[in-house]
């Protein structure tokens, strides 16, 4: 695409995919990696952004495939990047058959989304719920929003999804948005700092 935006957070989706990426790749095991995913795929999951963000549109020199013929050509495109200045929290509902294997995945996480984008773990895993007005959460209609908070969609998974349509080395079968995936709005507790010409700044309220 010409124009790609970015969605200032992991979403649920994102997340779930990057513990069963690391399970597999820590057990060397395909079938333990679908065992997790098939426990989590429609788990709960909320995020406590960063203290503070900014995302920013960069126009870049690409090289796209050709359509009708072997090789690239060189075009321009604008990208959205989201850098944080702290951070993140996960908060994940599992069960406690797999409470153990999905820690561990957590601990031993180095990657959310795109394999460039770099991730650790810098605290510890325990058991807390999450404080409902600092984390990102399905929006309803019937809460009452304080303050200047931000509505995004994230993405999600239903619970038709299978590990086979999310496995990216099979190439028979692709996630339908609709059917497996699912875009849910979601209230981020985000308020703007400071606006620019190809950059926003946020801060947790």
């Amino acid at each position: 695409m010409y124009h790609a935006v970015c969605s200032f957070i992991p979403s649920p989706s994102t997340i779930k995919l990057a513990i069963t990426s690391t399970i597999i790749s820590h057990f060397k095991n395909v079938e333990t990696g679908k065992e997790v995913f098939e426990k989590i795929k429609t788990s709960s999951v909320r995020v406590k952004p960063p203290h503070r963000l900014v995302v920013y549109k960069a126009f870049i020199r690409r090289l796209k495939k050709k359509r009708s013929m072997r090789g690239f050509e060189k075009t321009f495109a604008i990208r959205e990047y989201s850098i944080f200045e702290g951070s993140i929290k996960v908060y994940i509902d599992v069960l406690p058959d797999v409470k153990d294997k999905i820690s561990l995945g957590l601990k031993k996480i180095r990657y959310i989304g795109s394999s460039d984008s770099l991730c650790y773990c810098l605290g510890e895993i325990s058991e807390e719920e999450p404080e409902q007005e600092k984390v990102a959460r399905p929006y309803d209609e019937k809460e009452v929003i304080k303050g200047e908070n931000v509505i995004l969609q994230l993405t999600d998974f239903t619970d038709e999804v299978t590990f086979n349509k999310i496995n990216p080395y099979n190439k028979k079968e692709k996630p339908k948005l609709g059917k497996d995936i699912k875009l849910v709005p979601h209230i981020l507790p985000l308020k703007i700092m400071k606006r620019g010409e190809n950059y926003t700044i946020y801060e947790l309220i």
